[in-house]
């Protein structure tokens, strides 16, 4: 609760996710999830499927290479 969306993104392993996505050509998406202890569970959850559909619309992805991930309260949604 002390981070926000951009903190794993932008901050640990100094920036590693960005620099691997940028290397191997992902996508990468910081949902927020609303409310600080949500634990991405209700209108939480929903922003980051909402997320995922407008990233899918937005992008050619194959659903199977979809991965989610998140750290603290974002792992544990």
């Amino acid at each position: 609760m002390g981070g926000d969306e951009n903190t794993l993104f932008d901050q640990y392993a100094a920036g590693a996710i960005k620099k691997e996505a940028a290397r191997l050509g992902f996508l990468v998406a910081c949902p927020k999830g609303r409310t600080s202890a949500s634990m991405y569970r209700g209108n939480a959850e929903k922003d980051v499927l909402d997320v995922i559909a407008e990233m899918r619309r937005l992008y050619k992805i194959v659903p199977a290479r979809i991965y989610l991930m998140g750290h603290s309260m974002g792992g544990f949604g």
